[in-house]
């Protein structure tokens, strides 16, 4: 086996790159002054009134960020698309079911990444962030 090959398969094996951290999605995250955020607006009726709020969860903010559009997704292949919507779907029964999941490290990578570019409040962005992965910088 060549010495390249060896060294990559031992970094696979190894602990930061195979962990898997559970993630509960019912949490709801909080502001700097430790209260959750307001209600999320989810149903207008047709003058433009809100008519339904719905908490905002990480399950929720997790969700969205994978579900909408960025610009980079554009021309996208669809297969990371796919794979996107399978990891909200799991995030949807586990906050539907208030079960914990295990995420892998490059699904938790994904999450940040997603979640940083769709939500522009950097309070929410940090919330959910340090609750994914409690040592995020």
């Amino acid at each position: 086996m060549k010495p390249a090959l060896l060294l990559f398969l031992l970094l696979l094996a190894t602990p930061a790159f195979t962990e898997e951290r559970k993630i509960d999605f019912t949490v709801a995250p909080t502001d700097a002054y430790g209260e959750t955020f307001e209600p999320l607006c989810t149903k207008l009726d047709d003058a433009g009134k809100c008519v339904t709020k719905t908490p905002i969860t990480l399950g929720l903010v997790c969700i969205s960020a994978l579900g909408n559009a960025l610009d980079a997704d554009k021309n996208e292949d669809y297969r990371k698309k796919l794979e996107r919507d399978e990891l909200a779907r799991r995030i949807a029964t586990a906050e539907k079911t208030k079960q914990p999941i295990a995420l892998k490290s490059e699904e938790i990578v994904l999450l940040k990444e997603r979640v940083g570019r769709f939500w522009t409040n950097a309070t929410l962005v940090g919330a959910v962030i340090h609750a994914i992965e409690p040592d995020a910088k």
